[in-house]
């Protein structure tokens, strides 16, 4: 639904030849009376990590949600996802709090945010 949703930006990464490696959607909301992006997926081939495919993603998107008036960006991400959370803190993520339950039973999410 997020990539038909009009108010979605979805960006992907692709190598020379046209081959999808990696791909994010974001989106702009109102929350708090702040306009936020708010990532809702960094999703980066395999075969790619460690590239830096899923940072110029992030970066990519971070530079749309300026350009659309955001004074912040959030995400979530699971507490066990140890690459994912090293990645948001090199880039200036801070973790705000643990979201109990938030990817299903037993199954807890950290909400990140940084100043854009």
């Amino acid at each position: 639904l997020l990539l038909i949703d009009p108010s979605s930006i979805p960006l992907k990464a692709v190598t020379g030849e046209g081959e999808i490696v990696g791909s994010a959607i974001g989106r702009v909301e109102k929350i708090g009376g702040r306009v936020v992006g708010h990532v809702y997926t960094l999703d980066v081939r395999p075969d790619f990590r460690r590239r830096g495919v899923g940072a110029a993603l992030l970066k990519s998107l971070e530079n749309e949600f300026r350009k659309l008036g955001c004074e912040r960006a959030i995400l979530e991400v699971a507490v066990d996802n140890e690459p994912a959370i090293r990645l948001y803190k090199s880039l200036g993520y801070t973790f705000a709090s643990r979201l109990k339950d938030y990817y299903g039973r037993g199954r807890d999410a950290y909400r990140a945010e940084k100043d854009l």
